[in-house]
């Protein structure tokens, strides 16, 4: 974190405590419901109705949800977390990787400057007011949120290695390697995401007429 946030340590980190602690609460006092219960019940079909970890049944629900469903990461791990994650931990998690996405989202607003308090409080602010965390996808649920918000940490971490990269900052090799599995992760986690993500970066190499680092 360092270099990236500013100076006034105390205040931010209330900040960040804040916005942890908020959605910690939020996603533990949430029921499962709706598709939380549909992946629990494709697993209970796979592993012949036990509800307990078992590797085959764990193949039998992946194998399911690859030929009738899709292929996507965040389904896949829908069953583990809602039946054999402790709810507090899964909602210690998720209020992390949204406390992140703010983070980044304000890093990337700001450029090299470090983030302040107030830009921060401003992106949360935003987020709040501006997506569509009211409506009927009830984001906060356990298997929607496996959807979205690591997708979302996971494109904005892309979206910030592949404009440090393009504005001539490489990584050495243990960086890069873990950008690549970063990258990697981004496009089996959710179509939805890395799908435009992929076309973006595909128009920008095209305007740039593929005269990109090799690293990008």
């Amino acid at each position: 974190m360092k270099g990236l946030l500013a100076k006034d340590t105390t205040l931010m980190s209330i900040i960040i405590l804040a916005i942890i602690l908020i959605y910690a609460s939020f996603s533990w006092l949430c029921p499962i419901m709706i598709d939380d219960y549909m992946f629990w019940d494709k697993y209970l079909t796979a592993n012949n109705g036990s509800i307990l970890p078992s590797l085959s049944g764990y193949c039998n629900y992946v194998r399911d949800l690859w030929l009738y469903e899709n292929g996507r990461l965040a389904n896949m791990l829908c069953a583990p977390v809602v039946l054999w994650m402790p709810k507090l931990a899964w909602a210690i998690i998720l209020a992390v990787i949204i406390c992140a996405i703010y983070l980044s989202a304000a890093s990337l607003v700001n450029g090299s400057r470090p983030v302040s308090p107030l830009l921060l409080m401003s992106v949360w602010i935003c987020c709040i007011l501006l997506l569509p965390w009211h409506d009927y996808s009830s984001l906060m649920l356990i298997d929607y949120a496996l959807n979205y918000f690591p997708s979302t940490l996971l494109t904005l971490a892309t979206i910030w290695a592949a404009y440090r990269i393009g504005s001539g900052r490489r990584f050495r090799n243990a960086r890069y390697c873990l950008i690549i599995f970063v990258a990697f992760l981004t496009g089996v986690f959710h179509e939805g995401f890395s799908m435009p993500l992929l076309a973006a970066l595909s128009v920008i190499a095209a305007t740039r007429r593929f005269s990109m680092p090799g690293q990008w």
